[in-house]
């Protein structure tokens, strides 16, 4: 009963999931992404010619490929539903969302860091030890190693950023959630990051969550 419909991951590349497209309209004129999965999945059944009935009538492999696609299909909706309302997307062209946030702090970010914080090119060689040609050089290259781009931001707010964020994939179900600055879901074998306890879709998101 299953089609292939290709859905966009968070990376911007394209996969294909079976989704049929009769489960995937049911689902998308019908259900509220804020229902649960559960909800979504007796609706598409009852939608179904002579409803659960019909279901009964599937082997047990299409049953469950059934609800697996109903809810791949909802959680794609959720996704796409919180990238609209956080004014954001990562279905980008060039699946360029997590490289651009997962690198070091440029030049361009230290400058806006230093000017929130209303941190000068003086106070901050004094802080680190380094001459004013130094603090000048970094505002125009950047900083690359983790290490040092910790060091260098708590320079400039006077605030320790905390330890660094460690990067993983969630593995299993129970370590599905939502990102705690953003509320991004985050799926099985999804890249999470896990920072002072919590838990983060990308580096972008650790920062923002403590000021940076």
């Amino acid at each position: 009963m299953s089609r292939r419909q290709s859905i966009s991951k968070d990376d911007g590349v394209p996969f294909e999931v079976n989704v049929h497209p009769i489960i995937s309209q049911i689902i998308n004129r019908d259900c509220h992404v804020g229902e649960s999965n559960k909800t979504v999945v007796r609706h598409v059944i009852a939608k179904l010619k002579h409803g659960i009935e019909s279901f009964r009538k599937m082997t047990l492999d299409e049953r469950t490929s059934f609800i697996e696609q109903c809810i791949s299909q909802h959680r794609y909706n959720y996704r796409e539903y919180v990238e609209v309302m956080s004014g954001f997307t990562r279905t980008t062209v060039n699946g360029d969302f997590e490289k651009e946030h997962l690198g070091p702090l440029t030049g361009k970010q230290i400058v806006a860091l230093m000017r929130k914080h209303k941190s000068t090119i003086e106070q901050l060689a004094f802080r680190q030890g380094v001459p004013v040609k130094r603090v000048r050089e970094i505002r125009e290259q950047g900083l690359d190693e983790a290490p040092v781009v910790r060091d260098w931001i708590k320079a400039i707010t006077g605030e320790d950023p905390g330890p660094m964020s460690e990067k993983y994939r969630v593995n299993n179900r129970q370590e599905e959630g939502d990102c705690c600055f953003c509320g991004y879901p985050l799926y099985v074998d999804d890249t999470a990051f896990e920072y002072v306890g919590s838990m983060y879709c990308s580096i972008h998101c650790c920062r923002k969550s403590r000021g940076w």
